[in-house]
């Protein structure tokens, strides 16, 4: 499930990107390439592995990646204390949080892996939001609620969000019976 975009030419490609002010992973054809924050189109295979913090933020990074996302920022022990506590026991359930309005300030998004339905281990997301209005961080394990954070990440950048951003996870039940969860903005109605 990746948010990356597919392009048929690098002309078109160019076009496209004109509007995007982030880096952002694409394709054209089978090719992969990224824009870097100065606007520089990288071809993937060109490259070696850039450390994280200068990689454009995607889910194919994350993917390719055993590190976290993150906007958490400070200095190196500000950071690692906001990892310990996002990554730590004391995280309040996501699913008591549907519907609530959330003041997030920082997102943490990684990768763990779960027991699956059929007994394989799954690999899979597991954001965590900190904010201003609850007092431990709130975890979520699913596929949407990493998306949406993403797109956050993406759209406001990969420092700590100040002021606060106002969020609203919603849950939708599908045909098969399972639960699918996404984050979006909070709408006052």
């Amino acid at each position: 499930m990746s948010t990356d975009l597919q392009f048929h030419t690098m002309e078109e490609a160019m076009l496209a990107l004109k509007a995007f002010k982030h880096p952002v992973d694409f394709f054209v054809g089978d090719e992969e390439y990224f824009r870097t924050p100065e606007g520089d189109i990288v071809s993937r295979s060109e490259t070696l592995p850039i450390p994280y913090k200068e990689q454009p933020l995607s889910m194919a990074a994350l993917k390719q990646s055993a590190e976290s996302v993150h906007n958490f920022n400070g200095t190196p022990l500000d950071i690692w204390s906001q990892e310990a506590l996002a990554t730590g026991c004391d995280c309040a359930d996501g699913s008591d949080y549907i519907g609530k309005r959330l003041e997030v300030e920082s997102i943490y998004i990684h990768r763990i892996e779960i027991d699956g339905e059929d007994g394989e281990m799954v690999e899979c997301y597991r954001t965590v939001l900190l904010t201003i209005n609850e007092p431990l961080p709130i975890g979520f394990v699913s596929d949407g609620v990493a998306k949406g954070a993403f797109n956050l990440l993406q759209t406001l950048g990969q420092n700590r969000f100040d002021p606060a951003v106002s969020v609203r996870i919603s849950s939708k039940k599908t045909s098969k019976g399972h639960r699918f969860y996404s984050l979006g903005p909070w709408v006052d109605n």
